[in-house]
């Protein structure tokens, strides 16, 4: 899902940087005094871009517990930031959506059609570049 979101921005001439799995752990490492031991290739997201989070799965808890810890961070450092669900099976992470929504502020969208429904990865991947590529719109107007 994420690298077809990022083709799709790509030709409409956005930049775009997939980050790894072991991404969020990093930047929990980094964040709070063990940079060390985060990932010789991990770097700081900073700036005016936008993060998406698209989540298709159901995270463990380890995961859950990294995303929690530094999702707050990217709103300091980025214009915005935004948490996509892409398939019934990411509904199962709630507790995260309720923490990240009611402390850091970042709406949860669903990008998929119904709760039963099976996940279109063409129209998810068009419903979250057409969603951003109108926000960024809208901000650079402002």
């Amino acid at each position: 899902m994420a690298e077809l979101v990022s083709k799709r921005f790509v030709q409409k001439a956005f930049k775009v940087c997939i980050l790894p799995d072991s991404y969020f752990k990093d930047y929990y490492l980094f964040k709070t005094g063990s940079p060390d031991l985060a990932s010789t290739d991990f770097f700081e997201v900073v700036g005016n871009g936008y993060v998406l989070l698209i989540l298709s799965r159901k995270l463990t808890d380890k995961e859950e517990s990294y995303i929690e810890s530094v999702v707050g961070y990217f709103k300091h450092y980025t214009k915005t930031c935004r948490l996509y669900i892409t398939s019934k099976e990411a509904m199962d992470n709630g507790k995260l959506y309720y923490e990240i929504q009611n402390y850091d502020g970042i709406q949860t969208r669903m990008v998929f059609q119904g709760e039963m429904a099976e996940r279109n990865d063409d129209e998810c991947a068009e419903t979250i570049v057409k969603e951003i590529t109108d926000l960024d719109e809208y901000l650079s107007r402002k």
